[in-house]
């Protein structure tokens, strides 16, 4: 930096972020007026120019994260600070005393390699709102934390037992999650934390919970991933409006009245639980979204047709054998039934007029209702549906084209991913002695294929997923539809066992407006596709060549 830069004496705020060649600063003693310095982003800057902060007695703000710093300045006569970040710090292993600090809001230490401070207590800091610890090797914490609204231990695996702190009344939040290693929280730790609005302890490994019989204006109760927890303990707050138990595998039992006194809950998530009986929900008025799959003791769902207000409604993978009439949720948008092998009926479904996402695939369905209706449908899904009536006469079109698809599907105008069924008759492999071609053979119905096109009509985007011997067949008998379709066509190729786990492609998610931006970081231009991608590849499957011949681009 220039000479004259240290003498600017008026400058009030000092923005260097980002500035990764920046090796050294000198001292800024002249510039008594600095409210604001931000050196985030120094990769470069080994140390802080003052060695106390008294030479810039008005400073509010000071921010060095994701910088070389190795060490803080004292912090001595610096009442005036309010935040304090070394985030992402990896060369600072201590926190100076921060007891002058007594308007000190924000400390932000997460995802540095601070293992200690010098401080046991903060109890000075009285003003602290925020105390951001996550990320870091600190194996315990201060007695005292200051009273902070929000604290976040976040990913801290060096955290094993959780002890009562003072001063922990103020708390509105309290983040666990990713504390990998935490298995014992004391049995009075939530006494005193009658303002606690948000607990998250997902990822951790405790088994039994403390009363949270204190915990009267609790909001989010968020437990999900903590495969050793194998009790729910009772719920005391009538305000909780979100709890999540997802993939708590050792859960067995909920306790029967459970839900019966939360009458704000909105969002309910029992996923992946080893739940022997469900408590009743009858109750629950205001859910907005409901999340049972993979829940094997589910069966019934009466209780569905008078949650009004269901937004979201996921039963997959349960042993579903009928939905009830859906007349009453007309505030549904995602209706979720994938791999319900026992599910061969769906109610009618015209009412829905909000739902954009229906996925039905892997159930024993033998008719697809009407669906014409749903003018907001984004995502039909009947992969692997092999005893759908509708389709067992249907030849795959060309990609340009609805027009003769079942139950008024052409009439989808918002439709962006349609994945067809493919039939069990269709991929059945001959006798190895009769086999003529590569489309009897099984190897074909191992790979599907999704097709990126712009030709939905009315829409600017579409994803249409088929299965290998379905999509294969067709081009064994239009082998012009590729040229046909346009001068840029972008497939993906993969096997079809991991077409759940193919959501790290962005075309296979929700967010097709990044689009262009994933072919850019291929350094390809849209104009210029003609393009196949193939994954999760180990063996090459009869049929594949017949989609890679007119390709300019491959990636593997």
């Amino acid at each position: 930096m220039p000479d004259s830069f240290y003498h600017l004496t008026e400058l009030s705020w000092l923005i260097l972020k980002r500035f990764s060649h920046l090796t050294k600063l000198q001292s800024l003693k002249e510039c008594q007026n600095l409210m604001v310095v931000d050196l985030s982003g120094a990769a470069s800057l080994p140390t802080f120019p003052e060695k106390n902060l008294k030479s810039l007695p008005k400073l509010q703000t000071l921010n060095l994260s994701n910088s070389k710093i190795k060490s803080l300045p004292i912090f001595h006569e610096t009442g005036e600070l309010t935040h304090l970040s070394v985030s992402g710090c990896s060369n600072m292993d201590r926190v100076p005393s921060i007891r002058s600090l007594t308007n000190l809001q924000v400390l932000d230490l997460s995802w540095s390699t601070i293992v200690e401070f010098q401080d046991k207590s903060f109890q000075n800091n009285t003003s602290l709102k925020i105390l951001d610890l996550s990320g870091t090797a600190i194996p315990s914490l201060p007695f005292n934390i200051g009273k902070p609204r929000e604290f976040y231990l976040k990913n801290c695996s060096e955290i094993k037992y959780m002890n009562c702190v003072e001063s922990s009344e103020e708390l509105e939040i309290l983040d666990f999650s990713g504390a990998c290693n935490l298995v014992k929280i004391e049995g009075k730790f939530f006494e005193r934390l009658e303002n606690l609005r948000v607990l998250n302890l997902s990822g951790t490994k405790v088994k039994d919970l403390p009363s949270l019989s204190a915990l009267h204006n609790l909001r989010q109760l968020l437990l999900s991933c903590c495969l050793n927890l194998e009790k729910l303990p009772r719920l005391a707050s009538s305000k909780l409006e979100e709890l999540d138990l997802s993939g708590c595998k050792a859960m067995t039992m909920i306790e029967d009245k459970s839900f019966e006194h939360l009458p704000r809950l909105r969002r309910l998530v029992l996923s992946q639980t080893k739940i022997v009986h469900l408590p009743e929900l009858n109750s629950l008025s205001n859910l907005e979204e409901l999340n049972l799959s993979g829940v094997k003791s589910f069966t019934g769902t009466d209780f569905i047709e008078h949650m009004s207000k269901l937004q979201v409604l996921n039963l997959s993978e349960t042993l579903l054998k009928e939905l009830p009439a859906l007349t009453n949720l007309k505030s549904l948008e995602h209706l979720f039934l994938r791999g319900c092998g026992q599910l061969e009926v769906l109610p009618v479904l015209e009412v829905l007029h909000n739902l954009e996402t229906l996925d039905i695939s892997q159930t024993a369905l033998r008719q697809l209702p009407f669906v014409g209706s749903l003018s907001n449908l984004h995502k039909l899904l009947l992969r692997d549906c092999s005893k759908l009536e509708n389709f067992k006469n249907h030849k795959l079109l060309d990609m340009s084209g609805f027009e003769n698809l079942p139950c008024g599907i052409s009439r989808l105008t918002q439709l962006q991913h349609l994945a067809l069924p493919s039939m069990k008759e269709d991929i059945q492999a001959a006798d190895t002695n009769e086999v003529t071609s590569w489309k009897q053979k099984p190897s074909a119905s191992h790979w599907s294929f999704s097709v990126v096109d712009r030709t939905v009509p009315n829409t600017s985007r579409s994803l249409l997923s088929y299965n290998g011997s379905l999509f294969l067949e067709f081009l064994d008998s239009n082998p012009s539809v590729l040229d046909s379709t346009s001068n840029h066509f972008h497939l993906f190729v993969h096997p079809t066992e991991v077409q759940n786990g193919a959501r790290d492609m962005l075309f296979h998610r929700d967010e097709l407006v990044f689009r262009d931006v994933y072919l850019l970081t291929r350094h390809c231009s849209k104009s210029q596709g003609r393009l196949v991608e193939i994954h999760h590849l180990s063996a090459f499957s009869e049929g594949i060549e017949d989609v890679l011949h007119d390709a300019e681009y491959i990636f593997f």
